[in-house]
C-alpha cells in the first residue's frame, strides 16, 4: 500500500474558509425583473443611496461584481454611514481579490457599527486568506460573543484550529455549531477532518457518511472518505468515491481537482 501524498493531505484533510462563506448584509433576494425596477428608481438623498445600495447587492447576487462595486460607491457617496454598504462592497472587494480594500471596508462597519456579527466574520475571513490567524481568532471569538448562537462562526473558528494544528479545540467548535444547527453538512464534514487529524478513522467515517446525507453533491467530502477508507486499507470503496468525488468535480467545473483526483485514482 502505498504511503499517502502529503500534498493529498494538505488540500483535503483541512478545513478551508472559501469565498462562499463571505456573507452579505441584509441579503436580497431581488432577481432580474426587480434590477429593471431599480434602475429607473435611482433619484433623491438617503432613500437614493439606499437605492443603489439595493441596486448593488442585486448586482453581487446576479455575480456581476463591477456593477455592484459602481452602485457600493456611490451608496457610500451619498450616506458615508451607510454601515450595510460597507460590508457588501467589502465583500464585492473579496470576489475581486482585492483584500486590502474589503479589510478597509469591514474595519469602516465595525467602526460606526461594533456589534456586527457579519463583518466579524468576513474580516475573519480575510484574514485567513492572508495567513493572519490570530486576528482571524480575534474576529471570531468576537463574531461568537456577539452571537453565540451562530453555527457558522464556530465552523470558522474551528477551522482555523485545524490549521493550526489545535484538533482538540476545533472538535469543541464543530461540536457547538451541530448542536446549534444539526443539518449543517459543512460541520460534520470539518469534524471528520479532525477525526482524521486524530487518527480516529471509525469516527471520521461517520462524520463524512452524515455530511453525505446531508449533501450528496459534496465532490470533497467523498474525496476525503475515500482517504479514509485508503487508511482503513478498503481500496475498492476508495476507488468508487474518488471516481464519484472526480465526476462531481467535473460536473461542477472545478477542473483543477478534477485533474488531482484523476491523477491519485492513477495511483491506486
Amino acid at each position: 500500500m502505498r504511503r499517502l501524498d502529503k500534498i493529498t493531505a494538505a488540500l483535503f484533510v483541512v478545513g478551508a474558509i472559501t469565498l462562499g462563506q463571505i456573507s452579505l448584509a441584509g441579503e436580497s433576494k431581488q432577481n432580474d425583473k426587480l434590477a429593471v425596477a431599480l434602475n429607473r428608481l435611482i433619484p433623491r438623498k438617503d432613500r437614493d443611496a439606499e437605492a443603489y445600495y439595493n441596486r448593488g447587492t442585486n448586482y453581487f447576487m446576479l455575480q456581476e461584481y463591477a456593477k455592484a462595486l459602481a452602485e457600493f460607491n456611490q451608496a457610500l457617496t451619498l450616506n458615508p454611514r451607510l454601515v450595510n454598504a460597507y460590508i457588501n462592497r467589502g465583500s464585492t472587494y473579496v470576489q475581486l481579490q482585492q483584500y486590502d480594500k474589503a479589510l478597509g471596508d469591514y474595519n469602516q462597519a465595525i467602526t460606526l457599527n461594533s456589534q456586527l456579527v457579519d463583518a466579524y466574520l468576513n474580516r475573519g475571513n480575510i484574514y485567513v486568506i492572508l495567513q493572519n490567524y490570530d486576528q482571524a481568532l480575534g474576529d471570531y471569538n468576537q463574531a461568537v460573543a456577539l452571537n453565540p448562537q451562530d453555527a457558522q462562526a464556530y465552523i470558522n473558528r474551528g477551522n482555523v484550529h485545524m490549521i493550526l494544528q489545535k484538533y482538540d479545540q476545533a472538535l469543541e467548535d464543530y461540536n457547538q455549531a451541530i448542536a446549534i444547527k444539526p443539518n449543517n453538512a459543512e460541520a460534520y464534514y470539518n469534524r471528520g477532518n479532525a477525526y482524521a487529524h486524530l487518527q480516529q478513522y471509525d469516527r471520521a467515517l461517520a462524520e463524512f457518511n452524515q455530511a453525505l446525507t446531508l449533501n450528496p453533491q459534496d465532490a470533497k467530502t467523498y474525496y476525503n472518505r475515500g482517504l479514509i477508507y485508503y487508511r482503513l486499507g478498503y481500496i475498492s470503496q476508495t476507488k468508487k468515491d474518488w471516481e464519484t468525488a472526480a465526476n462531481l468535480f467535473q460536473q461542477q467545473n472545478n477542473i483543477q481537482l478534477y485533474k488531482f483526483t484523476q491523477q491519485e485514482l492513477q495511483k491506486l
